[in-house]
């Protein structure tokens, strides 16, 4: 370790993740790829992370593996907003259902 002159560097924000699974031994461990994403989804930064063991024992969803990576990384996951299809008419709220239209 040597000492540096100190400098200051910008805040990242993290606004998104993407999760990509490299490689899988199977029944021992997988590879794991974490982009970091700020707003305009630009990668921040990449972290390599390897489950194993009981981790990897546990993974039987994509969603189990969202949530480890999530913890490990002390993150927290935005609920997401609803969508409508294309195309699918919304309530304009001229319809009563009464036929009194």
């Amino acid at each position: 370790m040597f000492n540096v002159k100190v400098v200051s560097v910008p805040v990242k924000v993290i606004s998104a993740v993407q999760i990509k699974v490299v490689t899988v031994e199977l029944y021992a461990s997988a590879k794991i790829e974490v982009s970091l994403l700020d707003a305009d989804k630009r990668i921040i930064e990449r972290k390599a992370l390897v489950i194993s063991g009981q981790e990897y024992q546990g993974w039987n969803e994509d969603s189990y593996l969202e949530s480890l990576i999530l913890t490990k990384l002390n993150l927290t996951k935005l609920p997401e907003e609803p969508t409508t299809p294309a195309g699918t008419p919304t309530d304009t709220g001229g319809n009563s259902g009464d036929g009194n239209n």
